[in-house]
């Protein structure tokens, strides 16, 4: 299964993506203008998958994993060129689930996110 991380720039994305995945990617790597998503492969342990394989003995025991991909925020106002590329949508397309991350948390500067104006 594939899983995009999405949202705005310092929501958080990459850091609930670390989390997820065990991995340490640099959540200031997006600010200098990365466009190359993160991505991370997460195995799931089943015991019931052990079990049987113990079990019936077969040649070869595949477990489940989950890939999750960080893709870089949403700004307004970015070169959407970039983001919306044919490339760019062709990834985001693959997946399947995207999960939307939202920031609700002050900034660096102490600043809390705004509710959206209507």
């Amino acid at each position: 299964m594939k899983i995009g991380l999405m949202g705005l720039p310092k929501s958080g994305k990459t850091t609930v993506f670390n989390a997820l995945t065990g991995l340490s990617a640099d959540v200031d790597a997006y600010g200098s203008g990365k466009i190359e998503p993160n991505v991370g492969v997460v195995p799931v342990a089943d015991d019931r998958v052990t079990w049987l394989s113990e079990l019936y003995r077969p040649k070869k025991t595949i477990h489940a994993t989950v890939e999750f991909v960080d893709f870089a925020g949403l700004a307004e106002g970015a070169a959407k060129n970039e983001i919306f590329s044919s490339a760019g949508m062709a990834s985001i397309k693959n997946m399947d689930a995207l999960a939307v991350v939202l920031r609700n948390f002050p900034d660096a500067a102490g600043t809390a996110p705004q509710p959206a104006a209507d």
